[in-house]
């Protein structure tokens, strides 16, 4: 599943900032900004096994609430961003 979603990003996942926010909707906020970090951190280590420089890969545990305008209410997985330059 990472693989396909990030072929359509093409070449700037290995030219670019990457960011993976981990989303989780557990009830209890120590429990939801643990596995929000967990999930996080599994992706960045997936995407390291390639040639993706890790000092290129950031991660940051949210709660189950995305950013405004993705069309979800809740979230409960990882959201792969890649910094663009203008």
């Amino acid at each position: 599943m990472i693989d396909t979603a990030i072929v359509p990003l093409g070449d700037s996942i290995f030219t670019h900032p990457v960011v993976i926010e981990g989303y989780s909707d557990a009830s209890a906020p120590a429990d939801a900004l643990s596995m929000s970090y967990a999930r996080a951190q599994l992706v960045r280590s997936y995407l390291r096994r390639g040639t993706i420089h890790g000092k290129n890969l950031g991660v940051m545990a949210l709660s189950a609430t995305p950013p405004p305008g993705l069309e979800h209410d809740q979230w409960s997985g990882v959201c792969i961003l890649v910094a663009g330059k203008k």
